[in-house]
C-alpha cells in the first residue's frame, strides 16, 4: 500500500482524489518532522506552501549556523557543517564537499562565507575551505597549496588570499 506523506501548515484534513488503497498522512512542521518522516517511510512527500522548506530555515540559530541542507533526487540532504571539508563555486552553484559526497548549493561563497565566518576561510575566488580541515600549507614551485586533513585533496591558493591564509596558518583564528 503506498504511503503519502503530506506536510501542511493547516492541521485540518485536506482531501485529496486518490486511489482507496493509497494511505495518507498529514503531518505539521515541528521539531520532531524528520523522525516522523523517517518512521513513517513514505513513497512520496508532498509539501503544501514550501512549509517543510520554511521550517528548516526558521530553525534555532545554533541549528542554522551548523547544519546545510539541500534538496536532493530523494528528498532533503542534512549536513553538520563540521564534516562539510571545502565549497567551491561552480558556475551558478557552490558544490559543498564532504567525506561521504558532495551537496549542490544554490547559495553564493559570498553568501557562505558571511553565514560561516569564522569557520570558513577563503582560500581563492572560487573556493571557501572549513578551518577545521585545513592540514598544511604547501609551497611547490611558487604554487601554494591548502591540503585536506586525512585526505591526498590540495586546494589552490590564489596569491591575493596567501596572506590571510598564511596569518591564519600563523595565529589559527580568523579576524
Amino acid at each position: 500500500m503506498p504511503k503519502i506523506l503530506l506536510v501542511t501548515d493547516d492541521p485540518s484534513p485536506v482531501k485529496l482524489n486518490l486511489p482507496a488503497d493509497f494511505q495518507i498522512h498529514q503531518i505539521t512542521p515541528n521539531q520532531d518532522i524528520f523522525e516522523q518522516i523517517a518512521s513513517l517511510q513514505p513513497a512520496f512527500i508532498m509539501l503544501s506552501s514550501e512549509s517543510l522548506l520554511h521550517f528548516i530555515s526558521e530553525q534555532s540559530a545554533s541549528d542554522k549556523k551548523n547544519i546545510i541542507v539541500t534538496k536532493t533526487r530523494n528528498g532533503f540532504k542534512r549536513v553538520n557543517l563540521t564534516e562539510i571539508q571545502y565549497f567551491v563555486a561552480e558556475h551558478k552553484y557552490v558544490l559543498a564537499y564532504y567525506k561521504d559526497g558532495e551537496l549542490l548549493l544554490n547559495e553564493s561563497l559570498n553568501s557562505l562565507e558571511l553565514k560561516y565566518h569564522p569557520n570558513v576561510l577563503r582560500i581563492h575566488r572560487n573556493t571557501l575551505i572549513n578551518t577545521r580541515w585545513i592540514d598544511e600549507l604547501i609551497n611547490e614551485h611558487n604554487k601554494y597549496y591548502v591540503t585536506i586533513k586525512g585526505t591526498q585533496i590540495r586546494l589552490n591558493v590564489s596569491r591575493r588570499q596567501l596572506p590571510v591564509v598564511r596569518k591564519y596558518m600563523k595565529c589559527g583564528k580568523l579576524e
